[in-house]
């Protein structure tokens, strides 16, 4: 660190946070690039005196097209940022136009809602380019250095969750370091868990990004895959939905993850909707039964963030979730077994837990998704439908 007087003097933290974005000062390291979904960003301000007419002036704009997508910020009351998104190997931008900005123009005129706000407007200096592409990192924690936001991965803007990324992955970067400073047996523990939450949060907003696409209406299915490359060589011209076309081959089939910092290493929520011992047991509980005892209980310590430090705490060890559980679509499963043998049926439970709840000033919890908790606990053997009318079968 250079003082004021230009005297140098050395500084060992405890440990180091990498915010610095793309640039990735420690992250660069452990970057790695999304090669198959490359995107350019090309950009240009304009201006129009007389305001914006067709669209509301504080309003952000997203448009897709057949060769990529657009997007538009207001800097101020006449002026906004226009770009687009398009694949740099499939689209030579600067291939038959006089410069880039004349490229930019070429694809804006593809374009309807961009087309129609910049035509009436004055560019404001020339268009430039930056890269967008998506890139995720080999290691999110490394020693007592973490990679937090942008440093460690960045997602595709058009999911639109950068902020919330940004957020989510400030926090729990500093749930992790004040851990390792009140706890620091569970400094590698807690270093370990914001690693596999990093990379959890990019594998949702993949997914997310996946959906989207799908939206589209371009690209994906419909399309005839020829087992040759997608990309355009000099001179020759993409087929008009290949951007989406690319995009939609590349987001197939990925694993889903979890953005919760305590969500479970399992099935997600979507998957067990459709297990038909759930669907079974979700449907018997919707026409009533009595009493549930405790079947299988057993658990095993792992981490999870309570309060604002990352602590061992029991989960619940299930079939579908052998690595265990405590928290699922916002239910303490511990506590829904503990309140069980108290409760006369499952709606007397739910009575139960939601007082609980209240007392640990904590929100609210759906029915709905209280008895399809339950409803997996029956189907894993957790708990076990006593006698009663509309009793669930025993498996």
């Amino acid at each position: 660190v250079v003082l004021d007087g230009g005297q140098r003097v050395g500084v060992q933290p405890g440990w180091i946070l990498d915010c610095t974005g793309r640039a990735g000062l420690l992250g660069r390291r452990y970057r790695v690039l999304e090669a198959e979904a490359p995107t350019l960003a090309v950009v240009r301000r304009y201006r129009n005196d007389s305001g914006w007419e067709n669209v509301i002036a504080t309003h952000a704009l997203v448009e897709s097209f057949g060769r990529g997508w657009a997007w538009s910020v207001p800097t101020s009351e006449t002026e906004r940022h226009v770009a687009v998104m398009l694949d740099p190997q499939l689209n030579a931008v600067m291939e038959g136009a006089a410069d880039l900005s004349a490229a930019l123009e070429a694809e804006i005129a593809n374009t309807a809602l961009m087309h129609s706000i910049t035509t009436p407007a004055v560019p404001v200096g020339d268009a430039w380019a930056v890269t967008a592409s998506m890139y995720t990192s080999s290691r999110f924690a490394s020693g007592r250095a973490l990679l937090v936001g942008d440093a460690a991965s960045f997602a595709d803007p058009m999911s639109s969750y950068g902020v919330k990324k940004a957020l989510a992955s400030a926090w729990l970067a500093a749930v992790t370091v004040n851990t390792a400073i009140c706890t620091p047996e569970l400094a590698e523990t807690a270093a370990d868990f914001y690693g596999r939450r990093e990379q959890a949060m990019y594998g949702s907003l993949r997914e997310g990004l996946a959906t989207q696409v799908a939206e589209t209406g371009l690209g994906g299915e419909g399309t005839v895959d020829t087992g040759e490359s997608a990309t355009a060589g000099p001179g020759t011209a993409a087929p008009e939905d290949a951007f989406w076309d690319r995009r939609a081959r590349w987001l197939a089939d990925r694993p889903e993850a979890a953005t919760d910092a305590n969500s479970p290493d399992g099935p997600s929520a979507e998957a067990l909707r459709d297990d038909p011992d759930v669907r079974a047991a979700f449907h018997a509980l919707r026409l009533g039964s009595g009493r549930l005892r405790v079947g299988r209980r057993d658990t095993i310590d792992r981490p999870l963030v309570i309060g604002n430090r990352i602590r061992l705490a029991p989960a619940l060890v299930t079939p579908r979730f052998p690595a265990g559980v405590r928290y699922f679509r916002d239910v303490d499963l511990l506590r829904v077994v503990h309140l069980a043998t108290g409760s006369v049926n499952p709606g007397a439970l739910y009575e139960a837990y939601s007082e609980w709840a209240a007392r640990e000033d904590l929100p609210p919890v759906d029915l709905a998704n209280f008895i399809g908790v339950v409803a997996l606990m029956i189907a894993d053997g957790v708990l076990v439908p006593g006698v009663g009318p509309g009793a669930v079968p025993a498996r």
